[in-house]
């Protein structure tokens, strides 16, 4: 499959992982925060979610590109705050847009908690951002 996508030109190529990015970001997002709000709350899921969509977005842009990085931030951003208020506030929390705003009023508490919530989707974001990309 990535044979003929590899194939196509780099803006085609850019275009097909900004659509796959999309909804694979989210898809697990959801699922991810399902998982969370259901099983184990923990962080660690969020840097294997990172790992899957910058892998993704790897193989579809088989580029060496800062925009296929970027997009790959993007999209890991979008699945780490859908999981997030999925796993603090299940399902429905999805629809309230009340939740966002605490999931983001959380990081800024001056507690251990906080900074080690705020790491873990920094560490996440990071690898997304260094393993999306051919280099």
């Amino acid at each position: 499959m990535f044979e003929k996508i590899h194939s196509l030109g780099i803006t085609k190529r850019f275009n097909i992982a900004l659509i796959v990015g999309f909804f694979l970001s989210l898809i697990l997002g959801i699922l991810s925060g399902l998982f969370r709000y259901r099983f184990i709350n923990h962080a660690v899921i969020l840097v294997l979610v990172a790992i899957l969509i910058a892998f993704t977005i790897q193989k579809i842009g088989n580029s060496v590109q800062q925009r296929f990085s970027l997009i790959a931030v993007l999209y890991t951003v979008i699945a780490i705050v859908l999981s997030d208020v999925i796993a603090q506030y299940g399902a429905i929390g999805l629809f309230d847009i009340d939740s966002y705003f605490l999931i983001f009023k959380f990081a800024i508490y001056e507690d251990i908690n906080s900074v080690i919530w705020l790491a873990y989707r920094v560490l996440a974001i990071y690898v997304s951002y260094v393993y999306s990309r051919i280099i």
